[in-house]
């Protein structure tokens, strides 16, 4: 009988929330992979989750406030150097680094412990700021094409991403979408009910679930919405706008924060809704690629979107005609768009589309064969 392969995943970040780790980890131990997740914990999270289920999770823990920016410099050094010792340590056959926080320590061990190496590219590091100096954007763009010419496999989840990474040799790539598991039904569930219940009688109801950040405008939006008394807003996540957000929901009572919650629950949030919004800074560069999570909940939920011009959801909502696209902070057209989303009918034909597209090229189903024949291919690769 073949001993299982031991796959490490490693991420900066907290793993409990995280639909795209957790998605791959469970295809994968369907797989019958032997799998371990190192994260780095900077702080206390809720550890509620399916993802132990797949996987032995080891936190690497080391303090970095979310949001400190370059005063967290030496707990990211400090992240680098636990990290490679501990998957020398560990010394398993695959190693599967999310983002270059990750991909650098990686890409330097895995020569020593002769593992095959898949490089998932969640956002490109050099475009994550609008305002990082040229220079360095420059060397950080240098260092992860290097991690991408070593890995054996490499997964983006955007195919316009492909343009992100031009000039990076690598031996294989795929595209792995953000999309969900199959939940449609979810909508009719008895959890999904009492919330709308609870929530009352709003001419729509919005929801957000993602990372609190200032270049999302959830902030913004949410204010916005604050004023307007026949919609409610639906808020889950955290980031660096948490303590904002929990204002406006305490002064608001149609602006409604759940907290960080379990990634069942964020669908839960999302299929009460009559609307998902998905609003990012288009001059952030790494926005202009963005394939979040959300995008592909509600296609898969059969509930429309609204997105921000001048990023690659815009066009993929265009092509797919899921929803609405607004120019980024502009709340005239945010308005007029909403107030077209009143119109039931509309939203159910957009839904319709979006769940349509799911089932034809977007089903996580599709998604995960493209993963286990990645893993396929690198095992078979000669080293």
């Amino acid at each position: 009988m073949k001993s299982k392969k031991k796959v490490l995943v490693l991420r900066a970040a907290p793993i409990y929330s995280d639909p795209r780790v957790t998605k791959e980890v469970k295809a994968l131990y369907e797989e019958n992979y032997d799998i371990s997740i190192l994260y780095w914990e900077r702080y206390d999270i809720d550890r509620t989750s399916e993802i132990g289920k797949y996987a032995k999770i080891i936190p690497i823990r080391i303090s970095a406030p979310m949001g400190g920016g370059i005063k967290n410099i030496f707990s990211f050094l400090k992240w680098q150097i636990e990290l490679y010792k501990k998957i020398v340590q560990l010394s398993p056959d695959i190693i599967h680094a999310c983002d270059l926080d990750t991909g650098l320590a990686a890409s330097l061990a895995v020569k020593k412990v002769k593992a095959r190496f898949v490089y998932d590219i969640f956002d490109f590091y050099a475009d994550r700021k609008a305002k990082l100096p040229e220079f360095l954007r420059k060397q950080i763009r240098k260092w992860e094409l290097k991690v991408i010419e070593r890995a054996d496999g490499v997964i983006i989840c955007d195919e316009y991403r492909k343009k992100q990474i031009e000039g990076a040799k690598y031996a294989l790539l795929e595209v792995i979408y953000n999309t969900p598991e199959d939940m449609v039904g979810l909508k009719d569930s008895v959890e999904v009910e009492k919330l709308r219940k609870k929530l009352g009688d709003y001419k729509l109801i919005i929801s957000y679930t993602g990372g609190l950040y200032p270049i999302r405008d959830v902030v913004g939006f949410a204010e916005f919405v604050a004023k307007k008394n026949d919609y409610a807003f639906l808020i889950a996540g955290t980031g660096p706008d948490r303590k904002k957000i929990e204002d406006i929901a305490l002064r608001h009572k149609n602006i409604v924060y759940f907290g960080n919650v379990p990634y069942r629950r964020a669908l839960e949030i999302e299929a009460a809704s009559d609307l998902i919004v998905a609003l990012y800074d288009p001059s952030v560069p790494n926005n202009k690629f963005s394939s979040p999570n959300k995008l592909f909940e509600a296609m898969m939920l059969g509930i429309p979107v609204i997105v921000s011009k001048g990023t690659s959801m815009d066009k993929l909502v265009k092509d797919i005609g899921n929803g609405m696209v607004v120019p980024y902070k502009d709340y005239v057209e945010t308005e007029n768009a909403l107030i077209r989303f009143e119109d039931v009918k509309l939203r159910e034909e957009l839904g319709r589309n979006g769940r349509e597209a799911y089932e034809k090229k977007y089903s996580w189903d599709s998604m995960k064969r493209r993963l286990i024949e990645l893993y396929k291919s690198i095992t078979m690769q000669r080293k």
